[in-house]
């Protein structure tokens, strides 16, 4: 079947998409899968290195059979017992890992900073912390003890720098909403420098503040980072965050970071474990402001869906909605605005669609498009994707067929992998419910001549076409 392999934005083929890709062309030397699958042959049984399998094991999640394991732990140097006590991929060896073992006190926290640097492109598109190591580093950080600051005062220079990163944010932000992933190079550049000035800076005070800058920025350069697929780095960013808020006893910020965790698991499948993390950003926030509350149990809620526990996702939604009723007329800080009455819409219609309930979702996307800011186009793009998805869903193909076709200009501008990867999911619905339609075709057409008209080629990283 015809797939959608890459749209905008920088191509699938940049990033290893999975842990086996990056072991067999940088540990393995095998730039293709050809001759991969050729040095296996001499190792094990031909039907065992089958080409088409061992594309599976790269791009549908396949496990390898045993004998196949064994060869690559035997080439790699890694024992047998690896295999079983770090299930695949999880023993595979992928390079630096985030060292989320450190202790929690301020000298851990900044050897998490130094670690998760990233002086060059970082081209792993994969999450680099195994099963369960993310939901263990929430559970640390719940029972962890506020850091204790050595009492120093700052010199008033030394504050203005701290103010000075203060005062960028909110471009920062407004960066990120309106560009995303072409914004990756300058907020890197960001982080590093704000990493070096935290060494230069002394007292306590404009410490303090600058590595509160540096939580909020690691999470802005985090959603670029994943923007692109580049998973590897965004993790690292939103460790990174964590690990800065928590330095300065910012729980409610602290939690934020675990809720952009929990999304990145579920993009990789983990749901359980995102749904542990959400729950941790949960029970640590009972006192925090109503809409930052509202926020968070909206995250837990969209887990559960996934899980397919409707009751629990109700529950969670029902207590949400009392919170946001209230949301205007409460503080809250600057990061946890954008939580406004259509993003709650939004990801309450993204629980519905979990579910299976494409009506209700439809409905309330409805209206989180009419109130949506004109600065999240990038946003809008996604709800009406989901929107679309929902139509599909709903037997609507000519009306799913329309919304996706109204969508693609704003994709070119918004340049998203994200959202290419979820023109493709539409795509391949549409695919099953009307492959033959006339409106799809009609969809296919106008996808091939705006991938023209962004200047790159209508091929997938495998030289096949996008739509056919």
């Amino acid at each position: 079947m015809p797939i959608l392999e890459s749209f905008m934005g920088r191509p699938p083929a940049f990033y290893y998409q999975h842990p086996l890709t990056f072991v067999r062309t940088q540990l393995l030397g095998f730039e293709t899968l050809r001759g991969f699958v050729e040095w296996l042959a001499t190792e094990i049984s031909g039907a065992a290195a089958h080409p088409v399998k061992a594309w599976r094991w790269e791009n549908y999640g396949v496990k390898p059979e045993r004998p196949v394991q064994e060869v690559l732990a035997r080439r790699l140097d890694v024992p047998f017992s690896h295999l079983t006590s770090r299930p695949w991929p999880d023993w595979l060896p992928i390079g630096d890992r985030i060292p989320v073992e450190a202790h929690w006190d301020l000298e851990g926290t900044l050897q998490v900073l130094d670690a998760s640097v990233v002086s060059e492109v970082d081209r792993r598109g994969f999450l680099t912390l195994g099963a369960g190591a993310t939901a263990g580093l929430a559970h640390r950080w719940a029972e962890a003890a506020s850091p204790v600051w050595p009492r120093s005062v700052s010199a008033f220079s030394d504050i203005e720098w701290a103010e000075n990163l203060e005062q960028r944010l909110p471009l920062l932000q407004d960066l990120e909403d309106r560009r995303g992933g072409a914004a990756v190079a300058l907020l890197d550049a960001e982080l590093r420098s704000a990493r070096l000035t935290l060494r230069l800076l002394q007292g306590e005070r404009a410490r303090r503040m600058l590595l509160s800058g540096i939580a909020t920025l690691a999470r802005i350069t985090g959603w670029a980072h994943v923007d692109v697929g580049a998973f590897a780095s965004a993790e690292k960013q939103f460790v990174r965050g964590l690990r800065a808020a928590h330095a300065v006893g910012d729980r409610s910020a602290g939690a934020n970071l675990l809720k952009c965790i929990s999304l990145l698991l579920v993009e990789h499948g983990r749901t359980a474990e995102a749904a542990e993390v959400a729950e941790v950003a949960v029970r640590q926030t009972q006192s925090s402001e109503p809409r930052v509350r509202a926020m968070l149990l909206v995250r837990e809620a969209r887990t559960r869906a996934l899980l397919g526990d409707g009751r629990s996702m109700r529950a969670l939604v029902n207590e949400a909605g009392k919170l946001i009723d209230r949301a205007d007329g409460e503080p809250a800080p600057t990061w946890a605005l954008y939580f406004d009455d259509a993003e709650y819409r939004a990801q309450i219609a993204a629980c519905h669609l979990a579910l299976g309930e494409a009506r209700q979702a439809d409905g309330l996307l409805g209206e989180a498009l009419q109130n949506q800011p004109a600065a999240r186009a990038r946003d809008a793009v996604t709800y009406g994707m989901w929107q679309a998805e929902a139509a599909v869903r709903q037997g609507e193909v000519e009306r799913a067929c329309g919304l996706v076709g109204d969508l693609l200009p704003r994709m070119v501008a918004s340049s998203s992998a994200r959202n290419a990867g979820r023109l493709k999911a539409v795509r391949s619905l549409l695919a099953k419910e009307a492959k033959d339609a006339l409106c799809v075709r009609e969809l296919d057409e106008r996808i091939r001549a705006s991938t023209v008209m962004n200047e790159r080629p209508g091929l997938d990283e495998r030289g096949r076409s996008l739509v056919a």
